[in-house]
């Protein structure tokens, strides 16, 4: 079944620390100034820790909404029947959720670029 393939979100720890190990660059020894160098540096660290950061959770994110629009009839249904008890619950719903955090993911994909 399809509901079986829906990808598992990382902790928050284990995320962080991938995306920091991927993420680490050397200086560009073919800038003279130790300055730019620096600065060079710096800002080629945050924008690959920024795309490290949301590429993941944009890819999840997608695969969520994709798996769900493909499920048979009788998975949709009881997909659309736990989604609206989790409602219930005071817990947000599925399509709010996952908009929220597309925004939230690109609003730290701005950031890093600025």
């Amino acid at each position: 079944s399809l509901l079986s393939s829906l990808p598992a979100f990382q902790p928050p720890a284990e995320h962080l620390s991938r995306a920091l190990t991927r993420s680490t660059l050397k200086p560009d020894p073919s800038v003279s100034n130790a300055r730019s160098r620096a600065q060079k540096h710096a800002s080629c660290t945050i924008q690959l820790l920024t795309t490290e950061l949301c590429a993941p959770v944009k890819e999840k994110a997608d695969r969520w909404r994709r798996v769900r629009s493909n499920l048979s009839a009788f998975d949709r249904v009881v997909c659309d029947l736990v989604i609206d008890n989790r409602v219930r619950l005071d817990y947000e719903h599925l399509p709010t959720l996952l908009d929220e955090l597309d925004a939230a993911r690109k609003g730290v994909v701005k950031s890093g670029k600025e």
